[in-house]
């Protein structure tokens, strides 16, 4: 039995690897690209809209549809709460701590008071703006702290986000039947 053997020609100089080139275990490919993300949360965008949407001219201020909507006796300060709470839902569903988003819900409450009176109440939202602020508390916690330890999850945290609209809807139903009963019982029935 006969062994041949084929010698390869080898180049004279290898190709040099550029240290730039090397790719760490687990870091993304820069040959592919990245998924585009969006440029805004959803809470940024709702707070903007809720918050921040017109400009009064001359004066710089700026509103948003909560102030308009505030405007519609009832149903318009239950529908700003609930929209409103998808903030506090996207600061649940990224792991903040309990104790801020307690904080978003007051906020959030403060504003549904502040709605209730009439006029006087969309312009103090407008000073108030709930939304922004519990936008800011999110987005500059997040900054510091991606997944924080100690959140909320799986049935907590779908109870808190499907809560948060129940209270607000059962506060109003409250109020309003309080006031219809005090003006019954000043104004005549028995």
């Amino acid at each position: 039995m006969e062994t041949r053997l084929i010698f390869l020609p080898v180049p004279a100089d290898p190709p040099a690897i550029d240290a730039d080139e090397i790719i760490p275990p687990g870091a993304p490919d820069p040959a592919r690209k990245a998924p585009r993300s969006h440029p805004h949360s959803i809470s940024a965008v709702l707070a903007h809209l809720l918050d921040n949407l017109f400009k009064i001219p001359g004066l710089g201020t700026r509103f948003g549809l909560d102030s308009i909507l505030s405007l519609i006796p009832g149903v318009g300060g239950i529908l700003s709460s609930v929209v409103g709470s998808v903030i506090i839902a996207e600061g649940a569903q990224k792991r903040l701590p309990v104790r801020l988003l307690a904080r978003m819900v007051g906020n959030l409450g403060i504003n549904s008071l502040l709605d209730m009176i009439p006029f006087a109440g969309s312009v103090l939202s407008i000073w108030f703006r709930s939304n922004q602020r519990n936008n800011e508390l999110l987005q500059h916690h997040l900054k510091g702290h991606p997944n924080p330890p100690g959140t909320l999850q799986g049935r907590t945290l779908l109870a808190f986000i499907i809560g948060i609209p129940i209270l607000c809807l059962l506060f109003y139903i409250g109020i309003a039947a309080g006031v219809y009963l005090t003006f019954r019982h000043l104004f005549g029935g028995h």
